[in-house]
């Protein structure tokens, strides 16, 4: 059985106790072309309530950022698209003289 390892920090919500779910290590390229091996932690709150509330203001930020994203890239779009008709436009107009 494994024990469980709290966090010094208390939990900002509830106040309650906030324990380290799991860990695992990732290797991230750097700009040298090389990889370094970074240890990530998700740290959860004891009260399930509190944890519950919290993931699911994380999943609504997160559908906000990407409608963000999409219409972002959207108007990125539309701004090249009408960019290139008025260059095109500015070049049929030129005096041919």
């Amino acid at each position: 059985m494994k024990t469980m390892q709290y966090t010094a920090n208390p939990c900002e919500r509830c106040g309650g106790k906030k324990f380290i779910a799991r860990t695992w290590k990732e290797k991230v390229p750097t700009y040298s072309g090389k990889f370094t091996e970074v240890e990530y932690s998700q740290i959860e709150c004891t009260n399930r309530e509190c944890q519950a509330e919290f993931e699911k203001k994380q999943a609504d930020e997160t559908k906000k950022k990407e409608a963000i994203r999409v219409k972002r890239e959207e108007n990125e779009a539309t701004r090249k698209a009408n960019s290139l008709l008025q260059a095109n436009k500015a070049r049929s107009q030129k005096s041919r003289i």
